[in-house]
């Protein structure tokens, strides 16, 4: 296990090893014809944005100091929902040291050796010299926004009405240099366990619904690349985002990894966000993303939450905390959706 600093902002910090018991999983029964309301809490999701844009953390750079410090945190947060936790760590030529997949599992009723995953990537670019990249947007908002749909599913499963399938939330590293942490657990899937974790096929996973880049961009307007085979009707996706407010704009995820000034960083041609590791394992998989997606600050010092930002900025280029869990919540629905076909 990495060692971890100690920060400036008081946070609880649970112990890595082991886990808590596990719970059942949300079903948010139906929606009106009109907007939903958001079950999704903005001020808890920018405080968990707050804590991993800290200095302290220096922008999450893979198997960093501060991606350790990020998988704390985000065990200790799933703990706080009775979650099953486990870290999966790997190695790669690409980075120095061992990263983690962050892995908590939430158990259907019905059909709990079933999967729909709900993930996002926790890395981002680290320090170039001096300057911190706080990847506020790309991708604590992303990674927030999971810790909120875990809450949400746990209470309503606490409530009675968890899904019929289980729910894994997962905290990726490795994406910024080349989707490593999520290609390496689509070729060693595993579920938490009371006692640690256990392998499963990949095919029980049926569907991933990736979030990334949510918080800057049009407030109306939802990014989505999307990979249809064997995927419910695209109307209810298209349903259930209208419903939330936005209209979907389809295209693909595509993001010069490592930004326009480090081209050595560059992602392989075809390659966009976690969700496309699952894709090329034959998983469904949906991304959702503010649109459009290479927003002015991405990929530079200046993606900060608004009272970091070191410049005037346009409403359009602002952290947009409504965003987050307007696309948050569409995540949510959509993971409902499929874990209780």
């Amino acid at each position: 296990m990495k060692k971890f600093a100690s920060l400036g902002v008081i946070v609880l910090l649970a112990a890595c090893g082991g886990t808590t018991p596990s719970l059942h999983e949300q079903a948010p029964s139906s929606l009106s014809a009109a907007s939903a309301s958001n079950p999704l809490d903005a001020a808890r999701a920018v405080a968990h944005v707050a804590y991993l844009t800290e200095p302290a953390l220096a922008g999450r750079m893979t198997a960093s100091e501060g991606d350790a410090l990020a998988d704390r945190y985000l065990v200790n947060e799933f703990r706080k929902l009775g979650l099953e936790v486990t870290l999966q760590p790997f190695t790669n030529p690409r980075f120095s040291g061992t990263a983690y997949n962050v892995i908590a599992v939430l158990k259907g009723s019905e059909r709990p050796d079933r999967f729909v995953v709900v993930g996002a990537h926790k890395d981002h670019l680290g320090k170039r010299g001096n300057v911190i990249y706080y990847g506020a947007n790309d991708n604590a908002g992303g990674t927030a926004a999971v810790l909120e749909i875990a809450r949400v599913m746990s209470e309503r499963a606490k409530a009675g009405k968890g899904p019929k399938s289980s729910v894994m939330f997962m905290a990726f590293s490795g994406e910024e240099l080349g989707l490593i942490g999520s290609t390496h657990y689509t070729r060693n899937p595993i579920v938490p366990t009371a006692d640690g974790a256990k392998p499963i096929a990949l095919s029980q996973v049926a569907g991933m619904v990736n979030l990334d880049c949510i918080a800057v961009g049009k407030t109306d307007t939802l990014g989505t690349d999307w990979v249809g085979t064997g995927a419910k009707s695209m109307d209810a996706i298209e349903a259930i985002a209208r419903r939330r407010g936005m209209t979907p704009h389809y295209g693909e995820f595509k993001v010069p990894h490592g930004g326009r000034d480090h081209a050595h960083e560059a992602l392989p041609p075809g390659a966009s966000s976690d969700h496309a590791a699952f894709r090329r394992a034959g998983v469904r998989a949906i991304c959702y993303y503010a649109e459009p997606v290479f927003s002015k600050y991405l990929h530079t010092p200046d993606d900060t939450l608004p009272e970091r930002d070191r410049i005037p900025k346009a409403d359009a280029d602002r952290f947009n905390a409504a965003n987050l869990v307007r696309i948050g919540a569409i995540g949510l629905d959509t993971a409902t959706l499929w874990a209780n076909e």
